[in-house]
């Protein structure tokens, strides 16, 4: 059970088992922007760093689960405002379907990372739309 951001640091891989993917479960009263989060926000609104300074970070095998907190409460599953050397694979994002949902799975603001790295990772399985 996760209650508040996993902050990804450089140099940092979080990596599951591909055969058995373990399961990162938001409680209910989940706080922060998203379960993992690759560059937090600053007091005042901005990100701690430039997208172009987010790099050296890989995320791959593992479910990201939204569940426990209510469909009307804004959560994301992750936070990746990344450019270079960075990649997701294999993983799956669990959301509210209810109707108005307000769980996104994948939220990227800024940088590079999602026009260049589009064919190089998998997201098995979204239950729910995701916003960008």
């Amino acid at each position: 059970m996760v209650s508040s951001s996993l902050i990804q640091y450089y140099y940092t891989q979080i990596i599951g088992n591909p055969n058995s993917l373990p399961v990162l479960k938001a409680t209910p009263g989940f706080t922060g922007f998203g379960l993992i989060d690759g560059d937090q926000y600053q007091a005042g609104g901005a990100l701690a760093y430039p997208a172009i300074n987010v790099f050296y970070r890989q995320v791959r095998n593992m479910i990201l689960d939204l569940t426990s907190i209510p469909s009307n409460v804004t959560a994301t599953g992750m936070h990746w405002p990344t450019s270079q050397a960075t990649s997701l694979q294999n993983i799956i994002f669990k959301m509210s379907d209810a109707s108005g949902t307000q769980h996104t799975g994948l939220f990227v603001e800024s940088g590079k990372a999602f026009q260049y790295r589009r064919h190089q990772y998998v997201l098995t399985s979204l239950q729910a739309p995701v916003a960008s």
